[in-house]
């Protein structure tokens, strides 16, 4: 999806015809005409000479179904994985005054907790999720997060990846455009599994799978993590949410929440 500005908006080409398929304005809430287009609900009708781009539509499609029939089956709407924990780590990391794009939304459960006081775009594969994010105030963006993400450069102050890098089959990929996006001095704010917990050691002892949830590709380590964080300074890796994790905090943490800063130059 290409960009161009006119009149001080962002217009965004749809990859499918070329043409505008809906404005994002630095100053415009989800309430506005321009971030309710946003979220796609039809194909549209295109030559068969496009046939590619329809594929990848399909394929985005396809992916979709898979989400929205885990989001439907295995949680509630107001499921915030680490609970109020994780929730109040990043409230704080988030800050306010920001302009965010939180990758994997998903209904805006753990995004109502840094919503007041910045302006947030949302971004999900599920776009009855992102309906439901929309009327909490957060500006619906149709994407697969896994894919170049259809944003100019260096145009948001945060960027969100919480519960989101296990899930994608190429989590570099995904991070080098977070690092595009967002503007010198930016902040990437994210949390993954903790994969290697005792309870998951345990599980692969046992000749059980360590995660549970068929959307889960990645285990990540503490290693993992800074290994791909490498571009950004001052990473920071926190345990959260688990009742031992004071114990022993890599063994015993459900969850791993880390923060960076892309350099100035």
């Amino acid at each position: 999806m290409l960009g161009a500005r006119k009149n001080g908006r962002l217009r965004l080409m749809s990859p499918v015809t070329g043409a505008p398929s809906c404005s994002l304005s630095p100053g415009a809430g989800a309430a506005s005409a321009g971030g309710a287009s946003l979220v796609a609900t039809e194909r549209p009708s295109v030559p068969a000479t496009l046939s590619g781009n329809m594929d990848a539509v399909s394929k985005r499609e396809q992916t979709e179904a898979v989400y929205r029939e885990h989001h439907e089956t295995s949680r509630t709407p107001d499921f915030v994985y680490g609970g109020p924990e994780r929730a109040e780590l990043f409230h704080e990391w988030v800050g306010t005054g920001a302009r965010v794009l939180d990758l994997g939304c998903r209904y805006g459960a753990l995004t109502r907790h840094y919503l007041a006081g910045n302006e947030i775009v949302g971004v999900d594969i599920d776009r009855e999720a992102l309906r439901q994010a929309a009327e909490l105030g957060i500006e619906p963006l149709w994407a697969d997060a896994g894919e170049p993400l259809p944003v100019p450069d260096e145009s948001f102050d945060v960027v969100v990846v919480g519960e989101l890098l296990e899930h994608l089959p190429f989590p570099d990929r995904t991070v080098a455009e977070v690092r595009r996006v967002l503007r010198p001095g930016g902040r990437v704010v994210g949390s993954v599994p903790n994969g290697y917990r005792l309870k998951n050691r345990l599980r692969f002892m046992l000749g059980r799978g360590p995660e549970a949830d068929p959307t889960h590709i990645h285990l990540f380590s503490p290693p993992a993590i800074r290994e791909l964080l490498a571009d950004f300074e001052n990473v920071e890796l926190r345990y959260v949410a688990g009742r031992f994790t004071r114990l022993h905090p890599r063994l015993f943490a459900n969850d791993m929440s880390f923060r960076g800063r892309k350099p100035l130059s």
